[in-house]
């Protein structure tokens, strides 16, 4: 959805959209070019929900049927042939962008781990590039419940939200978070102890807050790192060890291959941590290159 030409191609008459605001930048990019004639938005409140202020038409809807008179529908092969072929090379294009990585990124972890994901498990995910990297490393492959916390700073309370999901649907899950989520939430790891199913949690540590990566501070290198990226260099081992629990840290890209999470979950109960130490600068790089499909 970020290539131009393709969005063109792709043009729908007809956009049925469910639930909150989308988080992929690529998909508000479409919704504003697309503008096809009829647009509706299912909401479950009164509010507007629409910041891309695409003309979508509201619809407060409770599950009850729906009948648009001026809607008629029809098969359009071709149409939809499109999309699964470009979906097909996409898919393509990414996986040897993935086998061509030399070092530990923080896409690639997603197209590791995910796979690996038992299928009675739910997906958390923390906010900036944690919820956007799991769209684009990930294509097809998410097939759990999927839980994504849209807070006023982005980063408040991840872990204790992963926590509660845990113990109201006592069900086992994966939660990925980045660096500064993880750290900002660390009171949340006193209540390990309540934790009865599996619960992992990812951190995707590449030493600071890299989405601002994305806009043009980035180019200023006198304030970036110190007032936006803030660089940490916390040792979550030890804090980990100072909750007595389980921790696994992850440094370079053999053992991320070697690393098997199911049989890491069998061998522990409750709240553990896999630490993944990634290079903030080469996953730059690399969701770029995502990006810019041809």
């Amino acid at each position: 959805m970020r290539n131009k030409k393709v969005r063109k191609s792709l043009h729908p008459d007809l956009i049925l959209r469910f639930g909150f605001q989308p988080t992929a930048k690529s998909i508000e990019l479409a919704l504003n070019e697309w503008q096809p004639k009829h647009h509706f938005h299912f909401q479950s409140t009164q509010k507007r929900q629409d910041a891309t202020l695409s003309g979508s038409v509201p619809v407060p809807w409770q599950g009850t049927e729906l009948y648009i008179d001026e809607i008629q529908p029809k098969q359009n092969k071709p149409w939809l042939s499109n999309w699964k072929t470009q979906e097909k090379r996409f898919k393509r294009y990414l996986n040897n962008l993935l086998e061509k990585c030399s070092s530990l990124t923080d896409g690639v972890i997603y197209s590791h781990i995910l796979p690996q994901i038992k299928s009675d498990h739910f997906i958390a995910v923390s906010n900036s590039f944690p919820a956007r990297d799991l769209q684009l490393f990930s294509p097809g492959a998410i097939r759990h419940p999927l839980f994504l916390s849209r807070g006023a700073s982005g980063i408040d309370g991840i872990t204790s939200t992963a926590i509660g999901i845990s113990l109201g649907l006592q069900q086992s899950g994966v939660l990925f978070t980045g660096d500064l989520a993880f750290l900002h939430d660390t009171n949340a790891l006193l209540n390990h102890r309540d934790v009865k199913q599996n619960l992992t949690i990812i951190v995707i540590n590449n030493a600071g807050g890299s989405i601002f990566r994305m806009l043009p501070i980035a180019e200023h290198d006198q304030y970036f790192e110190e007032y936006f990226e803030t660089p940490q260099s916390a040792d979550i081992q030890k804090l980990a060890d100072s909750y007595n629990i389980p921790c696994h840290k992850i440094d370079s890209l053999k053992q991320l291959k070697a690393f098997d999470l199911q049989r890491w979950q069998s061998q522990q109960s409750g709240l553990s941590i896999i630490e993944c130490q990634t290079n903030a600068e080469a996953s730059m790089k690399l969701r770029k290159k995502a990006w810019d499909y041809p």
